[in-house]
């Protein structure tokens, strides 16, 4: 006897786990599953265009024979393009089945616009130059009142396009500390920045200083000191990260789940978040002028002596 078990499937969606599945894929693919065979009709990476039908055959071995183009085309309408991919295409992602934050806990950050908190203090600024090359993002925090930390991200634009956009915020806005990370942009923003007349000297942070600030952005989540307004771009982005190795001491930072999604986005909000709860707040020194008129008036007692 030589029993044989044939399973057929499709992979998961961009909203389930399916650990299983996965893992029993991933385990025949290595190689370390010596009594399993895997046979796969599927594309690498998202379809540019859903109606080419060299894809279709591709993937659907049945395709002409069993069930017909017309059947298929009718899906382009009815399915999201995702899940079309996924469905039909046999697209295996990784985003959103086992997310470094998780998306419950991040909303549960989120606070109405129409309903803000106060702000106190100024801005504290997050710019981070993605390792691709390709995008330079910008992100703002500040504290409220209520003990809290508010992050937003402003934009995420091609770093071909120069940095005018971010010297522009620079020079018009409230901040009091600005931080730059990316090798491959720093130097240069900061030489446009003296340029430009911008006085204030940026943190170029170390590897030390980006490991802190991941863990205390981690930590901000889990204490929920953190609040934001539920922006779609840094939500995606968010909720669809994993973790990365830095250095050689356990420290971590993020990495994005899908090309499409730049994890930019979230390290220049994390390295506002950074720079606004590691700086402590100046307090206003108050002096009581009455307070000085006696002292004065006890230092001069002493020098000359009291007559009896």
């Amino acid at each position: 006897m030589n029993p044989q078990i044939i399973m057929c499937g499709t992979p998961p969606t961009a909203v389930s786990k399916g650990t299983i599945f996965p893992k029993y894929r991933e385990t025949c693919l290595s190689g370390n599953s010596e009594d399993s065979m895997w046979a796969e009709w599927s594309i690498e990476k998202m379809a540019e265009d859903r109606s080419d039908l060299d894809l279709w055959y591709e993937t659907n071995p049945s395709l002409g024979l069993i069930i017909n183009e017309r059947s298929v085309r009718g899906e382009l309408s009815d399915t999201e393009e995702t899940d079309f991919n996924i469905q039909r295409l046999g697209l295996w992602i990784q985003y959103n089945q086992s997310s470094a934050i998780c998306a419950a806990d991040w909303d549960a950050l989120t606070i109405d616009r129409d309903n803000m908190p106060a702000f106190k203090g100024r801005l504290f600024a997050g710019i981070k130059y993605g390792k691709d090359n390709k995008n330079v993002a910008l992100s703002i925090a500040v504290k409220t009142t209520g003990q809290r930390i508010y992050i937003e991200s402003l934009d995420c634009r091609e770093i071909a396009k120069g940095n005018p956009w971010l010297i522009d915020f620079l020079l018009n806005a409230d901040v009091e500390k600005i931080v730059i990370d990316g090798a491959n942009g720093q130097s240069l923003l900061t030489e446009e920045m003296k340029d430009s007349g911008i006085k204030k000297k940026p943190i170029l942070p170390k590897v030390a200083e980006i490991i802190e600030a991941n863990s205390a952005f981690t930590q901000g989540i889990a204490s929920k000191s953190i609040c934001h307004s539920g922006q779609p771009s840094l939500r995606q982005v968010a909720t669809n990260c994993d973790k990365r190795s830095i250095g050689t001491n356990g420290g971590f930072g993020y990495k994005s789940q899908i090309d499409e999604f730049d994890i930019a986005l979230l390290d220049s909000a994390i390295l506002a978040y950074w720079a606004c709860a590691t700086t402590k707040e100046t307090r206003k020194q108050r002096i009581c002028y009455w307070s000085i008129m006696l002292m004065t008036a006890l230092i001069a007692e002493g020098k000359h002596g009291r007559k009896h």
